[in-house]
Parts: C-alpha cells; structure tokens; sequence
C-alpha cells in the first residue's frame, strides 16, 4: 500500500477521490446518454402518432368531401324514365 501511494503520489483518500471523480463523470455521461436516446425514441413516436392521426383525418374529410362533390341529384319527369 506505501509504494502504491509512492508510485502514484496520492494517498488513499486522494485516490479514492480521483476514483470516485471518474465515476461520476462516466455515470453522468451514460445518463446523458440515455436521456437523449430516449428522448429520441418518444419523438419518433410521437411523430409518428401524429402522422397516422393526420392521415386518418385527411381520409375522413375526403369521404365526405368527395360524397358531397360527386353526388348529383337529378329530378326525372316522370318514372318511366328510370332504368
């Protein structure tokens, strides 16, 4: 134990600082880390939520849209005239 603190010029504590140190910043990276990959992920999906709810209003629109524009009434004189 002397020569590790010899060699490496810290003391225990110091060493167990410096140990300590690393890992939190190693911890606070993979952290950030997964934040943003999870962050990532709840976009996509939320993206892709919205997509599939426009998609769905924009085909719910035309049906009535293309019902009201494509129906046309024609009055017929009389009943003979129907096929």
């Amino acid at each position: 134990q002397e020569e590790l603190e010899r060699i490496s010029s810290l003391n225990r504590e110091e060493a167990r600082q410096l140990i300590l140190s690393k890992v939190e910043n190693e911890l606070s990276h993979e952290t950030a880390i997964l934040v943003k990959e999870t962050e990532a992920r709840a976009k996509e999906e939320a993206d892709k939520k919205a997509k599939d709810i426009l998609s769905l209003a924009i085909q719910r629109c035309a049906a009535d849209h293309v019902a009201e524009t494509t129906v046309s009434v024609v009055n017929l004189p009389n009943d003979e005239m129907k096929g």
